[in-house]
């Protein structure tokens, strides 16, 4: 007896995990036209980036200087 509860409840799970994938693919499918829109081409703008290298900053604590000790900071 108890191995038919035990069938019973491994079938019920089991559907209800192919229930959730399958809303899922449903939901998914119905949003395939926001999906292409977001991810379909480029924006078409051209990347306006300038880098002044002779630019002065000031004061730069460099960080990055103590992560071979452990990352402890040293000031």
């Amino acid at each position: 007896m108890l191995s038919q509860k035990v069938k019973k409840t491994k079938i019920i799970i089991q559907f209800l995990v192919f229930l959730g994938i399958l809303i899922s693919v449903i939901v998914s499918a119905s949003q395939i036209s926001v999906i292409r829109d977001f991810f379909g081409q480029a924006s078409g703008e051209v990347a306006d980036i300038h880098v002044y290298t002779k630019k002065i900053l000031g004061n730069y604590n460099r960080p990055w200087r103590n992560l071979a000790q452990g990352g402890e900071d040293h000031n």
